[in-house]
């Protein structure tokens, strides 16, 4: 055995120690590694990279929560009340950078009051309690929305990204992860999202190619309460027979959504031209 060994490249027998560093991360972690890709690192850097992982696997394991002020040292910071308007974007920056320095990130939208942004973070996220991990190069993210989410923003991603997938791509798997278990398409019976999707790929092989020549969100509107929420867009858009004959559809399409889990999941879709 040791024979064979020596008779390995190094390049071989580093292959060899990420073939055994996966088999036990499969065992201990549940790690699932896809073979094959056309960016397949060289052993070398896959042999630093699995190293990185199981050391912070095995420093995860063991953690302590501590709070995000103490994670970051303790730094001293004014009171947001006590800031006016003129040094607030100041103090802002400074402390963001801060924690930049210390690991951690704060990461949200704009649009914000920077007031909004500095008061989060001292009044709530100081206090909130991570995983004691520290390792080099490491940051940890938060983001802002998943503590208060921006529903308007995500219904208006979510259409967005369903009129894309529709008419300006081919439709695929990942495509499928705001969708219903169940859909209902310009006011008929309900289909399964299976259904549906065979639907949508039947469509897209129907033509040729989509040239949108309208897109705009006129209405989004939702109700937590209810859980529902609908969303108009002014579309227009050309489909191109096999041919290459030119066809034109124009009008509001309507997204319906229902929240579930805490995310947006579209339930019934009404586009011109779609099947109608």
């Amino acid at each position: 055995m040791e024979e064979d060994k020596n008779e390995l490249t190094p390049e071989e027998i580093i292959q060899q120690e990420n073939n055994i560093l996966k088999l036990k991360m499969m065992a201990e972690q549940g790690a699932k590694f896809f073979e094959g890709s056309e960016n397949e690192l060289s052993p070398v850097i896959e042999n630093q990279w699995l190293h990185y992982i199981q050391n912070f696997e095995e420093l995860h394991k063991n953690a302590k929560k501590i709070s995000v002020y103490k994670f970051i040292g303790e730094p001293p910071f004014e009171a947001e009340a006590n800031l006016d308007s003129s040094s607030i974007t100041e103090k802002l920056n400074e402390l963001l950078d801060y924690m930049g320095e210390h690991g951690v990130c704060l990461d949200y939208m704009d649009g914000y009051d920077d007031r909004v942004i500095y008061k989060f973070i001292v009044d709530e996220l100081f206090h909130y309690e991570m995983d004691d991990v520290r390792m080099d190069g490491m940051v940890s993210h938060f983001i802002y929305e998943e503590f208060y989410p921006n529903h308007n923003h995500d219904l208006t991603q979510h259409t967005e990204e369903f009129i894309y997938q529709l008419l300006k791509s081919d439709w695929n798997e990942f495509a499928s992860h705001t969708l219903c278990k169940e859909l209902r398409q310009s006011g008929q019976a309900k289909v399964s999202e299976e259904t549906f999707v065979d639907k949508i790929k039947l469509f897209q092989a129907a033509w040729k190619d989509f040239e949108v020549t309208k897109e705009e969100i006129t209405e989004v509107d939702f109700s937590l309460k209810k859980k529902k929420a609908r969303v108009v867009v002014d579309l227009a858009y050309s489909a191109f027979s096999q041919d290459g004959e030119e066809f034109s559809f124009a009008g509001n399409a309507l997204l319906g959504f229902r929240h579930q889990y805490g995310f947006w999941y579209i339930d019934q879709v009404s586009i011109p031209g779609f099947f109608e």
